[in-house]
């Protein structure tokens, strides 16, 4: 795992060994040093299993299948329970809008809402297979204020339970996603994680931070005028001891748990930049292939 740094100027270190991960990272280096860009922050933790050799996937597209089946899956544990009604609703002047269909989009979100696999044979017959699955799931284009990325989706799920939920998605490209929003509360939720969310009425907060102990440091807290919401992210599951405790709190309206769709990131990061990676590979006898699978 590495970040993606802003540019800094550094001596460039050419690597002994050969091979194609060398020579784009030759590739890489060379072009930031010929087009020198101004300071920026940097943008996102990158995953070599999660966001450059994935996702396995079936076509057409990684941001129009793969990300609207991970959305699916994620929307799925959030829920808790099997859906039997779905509501996705796409910006009309959204890319989703002119594609959903043609790029498998709606395939893909039912796909991942009944938890089967995106490489699956059945998954261009998906449309007829969710109502003989118990699942009525509609499309429509339909404004809705968060759109605001040409890959936004608003979905509307019901649970066997009667429970629902409302989110906001986003699929951003190469398979990636991020779940902005649950139940009108902000989140930032990616798949690489597992997640625990716990909304409390107002008031309550204190026993909900008692409970998360160390871990509150690394917890998200949302406020609105129907509650409080906790958003808990870590790489390893919370204990099931620690999630039956919050749900029976006081004041805890709703617990919400999902493990990962992508590989977790966890650990600390063994380098920031292509160079760092051939220096790291160069000191410890490694082909780049194998520092990037450490």
């Amino acid at each position: 795992m590495f970040v993606i740094p802003a540019y800094r100027k550094k001596t460039f270190v050419r690597p002994r060994r050969s091979g194609v991960f060398h020579k784009l990272a030759l590739q890489m280096i060379y072009s930031f040093k010929q087009n020198v860009i101004p300071e920026v922050k940097l943008l996102k933790r990158v995953s070599i299993l999660n966001h450059v050799i994935g996702p396995v996937m079936r076509g057409p597209s990684s941001s129009h299948t793969a990300g609207p089946w991970r959305i699916g899956r994620m929307a799925r544990e959030l829920l808790g329970a099997r859906p039997v009604l779905a509501r996705f609703y796409f910006h009309p002047s959204s890319s989703l809008a002119v594609c959903y269909h043609d790029q498998g989009s709606d395939r893909a979100f039912i796909a991942g809402l009944l938890e089967i696999p995106l490489t699956s044979s059945d998954f261009e017959c998906m449309l007829e297979h969710a109502p003989l699955l118990g699942l009525d799931a509609r499309f429509e284009l339909h404004p809705f204020p968060e759109a605001d990325h040409p890959n936004s989706s608003l979905l509307i799920l019901t649970g066997e339970n009667g429970k629902e939920i409302t989110l906001h998605s986003r699929s951003v490209g190469g398979g990636s996603f991020e779940i902005a929003s649950l139940n009108g509360y902000p989140v930032s939720i990616t798949g690489e994680n597992f997640e625990t969310l716990i909304e409390t009425s107002s008031g309550s907060d204190s026993s909900a931070l008692s409970i998360f102990g160390e871990q509150a440091c690394s917890s998200r807290i949302h406020h609105t005028n129907k509650g409080v919401l906790f958003h808990l992210s870590t790489p390893s599951p919370v204990e099931p001891v620690m999630l039956d405790t919050l749900a029976a709190l006081p004041g805890t309206l709703r617990l919400f748990s999902a493990p990962p769709v992508m590989h977790p990131l966890g650990g600390d990061m063994l380098f920031s930049s292509a160079e760092e990676a051939i220096i790291m590979a160069e000191r410890d006898g490694l082909t780049l292939g194998e520092a990037a699978l450490r």
